[in-house]
């Protein structure tokens, strides 16, 4: 239960617009009544992402990639830029594992890592910034878009973590 409480609190310490939600969300975790926490997520608007999380995590339900992956994909379809940006990650997890993603799954995570951006979401575009930058994940070197993309990272970055960036993303 603790790694679960720690991961969805580094989830909400992102500067998610639904702040206030998430606090409640995680008060119910630290209580650790599966009951209130599963019946919060399912009556919550982002009933979505809240189960992606208990999947992802495995918490109130045993974990499972597939149901928090399907969870992430719904979320993301109804405009959740965290929803959108996670799904890219995970595909980009995969990128050295047994399964590694297909082109077509590549594809896909780079299209949902760019409407993130588009969307504002900061961690999603200091990725692209650093990827149109160096030329990484098949998005070739441009200058413009990465100066463009930094500049919504930075102007949507939490107060708290103006100064660092995002683990596994090198130096700013």
């Amino acid at each position: 239960m603790k790694a679960a409480i720690l991961a969805i609190s580094l989830a909400a310490s992102s500067s998610l617009p639904f702040q206030e939600e998430w606090s409640e969300f995680i008060q119910l975790i630290t209580k650790g009544n599966c009951k209130e926490i599963v019946g919060y997520a399912e009556l919550s608007q982002r009933r979505s992402m809240l189960m992606a999380t208990l999947y992802d995590t495995g918490t109130c339900f045993e974990k499972n990639a597939t149901e928090a992956m399907r969870h992430y994909q719904a979320a993301a379809e109804s405009g959740e830029t965290e929803a959108m940006y996670t799904l890219w990650m995970k595909t980009a997890m995969r990128v050295d594992s047994e399964t590694p993603p297909t082109e077509p799954e590549k594809d896909i995570a780079r299209d949902w890592l760019t409407k993130a951006a588009d969307l504002n979401n900061w961690r999603a575009a200091y990725t692209l910034s650093v990827c149109y930058k160096e030329g990484c994940w098949g998005f070739p070197k441009n200058e413009s878009k990465a100066e463009h993309y930094k500049d919504v990272a930075d102007k949507y970055r939490p107060n708290q973590r103006a100064q660092s960036a995002p683990s596994g993303l090198g130096p700013r």
